[in-house]
């Protein structure tokens, strides 16, 4: 596989080139691209189905987003038969190990196993707004929580 560009709509200025001119944004990669957080810009479906219609290359695009529905809903609108979804999970306590980083299910329970927590480090209680759990899972409870 070729390296491929990347760039995310989490950009607002790459954003807005998005919304504003779909079709001059994805014109900057003839080679395709990886657009992350596409789920922003979801004009670009309707862009991106013509441009594989012509161009028989495979995997010419990689698609991400950590929104998953919207990206789901258009993806089966305008993108059927050609893609593939794959889901990507939390990195398990196997994959860890594998990486020389032994865990106990313990410690994958409250550290999470999710590649940015895990490379930079981010202990459990910082920033926490709910002392007791780790951040990256305080949002969710918090808002779970107050939802019943």
């Amino acid at each position: 596989m070729t390296e491929k560009t990347y760039t995310t709509l989490e950009d607002l200025d790459r954003r807005e080139f998005a919304l504003t001119d779909p079709r001059g944004f994805l014109g900057q990669y003839p080679d395709g691209a990886i657009l992350d957080e596409i789920h922003h810009a979801p004009l670009l479906f309707s862009y991106l189905q013509t441009l594989v219609d012509r161009d028989s290359r495979k995997g010419l695009f990689i698609l991400a987003g950590s929104q998953q529905f919207g990206l789901r809903d258009h993806l089966a609108q305008t993108l059927a038969g050609r893609v593939g979804l794959l889901e990507l999970l939390p990195l398990s306590m196997t994959e860890l190990s594998a990486a020389n980083e032994p865990i106990t299910l313990a410690e994958q329970l409250w550290l999470g196993g999710y590649p940015r927590i895990r490379i930079e480090g981010i202990p459990p209680r910082s920033g926490s707004p709910i002392t007791s759990i780790p951040p990256w899972s305080a949002m969710f409870v918090a808002c779970s929580t107050s939802a019943t």
